[in-house]
């Protein structure tokens, strides 16, 4: 069971890492386009604060199931 729940833990950290590329991606073009990327940054904010609490949980369960820190 604790497999299962490293695998989610990979998949969701993964999904975070897209995510918080493809956010700072539209930050960037906001701001070359001169428009107001404040909105942006706080959910580029929480994106970013998920995926430590993911990456954090990954690493509790890998250390359960003698597995490596996902980083």
């Amino acid at each position: 069971m604790l497999k299962l729940h490293l695998a989610q833990a990979k998949v969701h950290i993964e999904t975070g890492r897209k995510n918080i590329a493809r956010q700072r991606k539209a930050i960037a073009k906001l701001e070359c386009e001169g428009q107001d990327a404040k909105e942006a940054r706080a959910a580029l904010a929480q994106f970013e604060e998920l995926q430590r609490q993911n990456t954090a949980g990954g690493c509790a369960i890998g250390r359960l199931t003698s597995f490596c820190c996902l980083g």
